[in-house]
């Protein structure tokens, strides 16, 4: 009796299986990294190119052999090790590679070139022109760098605002024991797999220039930029095989993990940044016996904390701003002075130091529930059910009606109570989540 033959994996199942051979992420990581490959080989069809950043909290996570394979994946790919910007800007105008850069976390303190290209290239358009003056300085060039660039750098804790709003974070958990990745041994298998990649590419570039992507509930303004081109990408997934997809395809696993990601940098940026600050400027307050402090004093004390990062919260030896110290103070009811305040023969705007001790405000612990998150799957009067996801695990459908991820302990007041629910009751994050659902 003949064996019917094996239908063929898709060319996005084939490269997650060959990645997963040598490195060790989540499958949300895995949905991102595959189709952000996928984005590289439409750029022809997209308006944007979002920077893909594998980074970990130190070596030996697997960054740089991730970085080695995506050479050998990608279309003309260019590992930029030492390269002036003059040579950059032509190479990029007339090649339009994708740029690879290991250990970034270096290069962005004295490499300004970097940080333009990684917000400059990420949209198509005027929005990536450059300026340069030519050789003989009596007048200028202009360059456009709109390519595909990803980065390997040391995870600092946060990156800074206008690169993280460009840039996809794979956070890479310590590397496991797996198959040693050697390009002399698995190169040709890499070949094999851009083959096709440019095959794949060709036939279904027309559908992406005419793609209009569904938005998951929460994802817009430059998150949407940022996450438009792995949606196109991804949902050109077309294949006959149910038994490679199953219920889930590349579309909605790659939507789901844009959520999880994108919750995961708002904890990140507001939770943490906002408690650590409290703390902080309580054990600055300690012992003030004055009744308000200068902001710019306030401003030099927490630059000078060692163990904290106000100093370099922007990058590059970029201190925290006399704005964004507002913001983060604003949403613990604490406010600067309306009026200049006295101290001494100085007069300057300023906080009252009573308002910026610990005991004087409540301190939000950032949440820690035994599940990442769930989605409210039926919505009778307030909500009737919840199903539990594992982030780890294949998500289930997800459309532009899902309702965005909501921290389980969160429910727990909303789904024990009665039928009728006071919503004012509740904590004021799931107000907004609730009032995002409708509810």
């Amino acid at each position: 009796m003949t064996e019917e033959p094996k239908k063929e994996d898709h060319i996005f199942d084939k490269t997650e299986k060959y990645l997963q051979r040598f490195l060790t992420y989540s499958a949300s990581d895995s949905a991102v990294i595959i189709s952000w490959i996928a984005h590289t080989y439409l750029l022809d069809a997209l308006t944007y190119t979002p920077r893909l950043a594998l980074l970990s909290p130190e070596p030996g996570h697997g960054k740089s052999v991730l970085l080695k394979i995506m050479t050998l994946l990608l279309p003309n790919a260019k590992p930029s090790i030492s390269m002036t910007s003059a040579v950059m800007f032509r190479m990029i105008e007339k090649e339009r590679p994708v740029l690879q850069f290991d250990n970034a976390d270096r290069k962005f303190e004295d490499n300004p070139l970097l940080i333009d290209l990684i917000c400059q290239g990420f949209e198509r358009g005027p929005a990536a022109d450059v300026y340069r003056m030519n050789e003989t300085n009596t007048d200028y060039n202009k360059y456009n760098v709109f390519c595909p660039l990803m980065f390997a750098a040391i995870d600092k804790g946060q990156l800074p605002d206008d690169i993280a709003s460009r840039t996809i974070p794979i956070r890479m958990p310590k590397a496991k024991p797996a198959e040693k990745f050697r390009a002399r041994k698995h190169g040709e298998e890499a070949a094999e797999l851009k083959t096709e990649w440019t095959a794949w590419a060709t036939q279904v570039i027309d559908k992406a220039k005419e793609a209009d992507p569904e938005m998951p509930s929460g994802i817009d303004g430059r998150e949407a930029d940022k996450w438009e081109s792995l949606f196109i990408a991804a949902d050109t997934y077309v294949t006959e095989n149910t038994n490679v997809t199953g219920p889930i395809g590349w579309g909605e696993r790659v939507r789901y993990a844009a959520i999880v990601s994108e919750e995961d940098e708002r904890d990140t940026t507001e939770t943490s940044d906002g408690s650590q600050l409290r703390r902080d400027i309580d054990h600055i307050v300690q012992g003030n016996t004055d009744q308000h402090i200068f902001t710019s004093d306030l401003l030099t004390e927490l630059s000078r904390l060692e163990d904290a990062n106000w100093s370099d919260f922007n990058g590059y030896g970029r201190p925290i701003t006399r704005y964004q110290l507002n913001r983060l103070l604003r949403p613990y009811g604490i406010k600067p002075e309306g009026e200049a305040v006295r101290i001494g023969d100085r007069r300057l705007r300023g906080y009252k130091v009573s308002r910026l001790r610990l005991d004087s405000t409540f301190i939000p612990t950032p949440l820690k529930p035994s599940v990442k998150s769930v989605y409210v799957r039926d919505i009778r009067d307030k909500v009737d059910k919840v199903e539990e996801v594992d982030p780890l695990q294949v998500s289930p459908q997800i459309s532009s009606n899902t309702p965005t991820p909501v921290r389980l302990n969160q429910l727990d007041a909303l789904l024990s109570s009665e039928d009728e629910v006071d919503l004012s009751d509740l904590a004021p994050e799931l107000q907004i989540e609730l009032e995002r659902l409708q509810i």
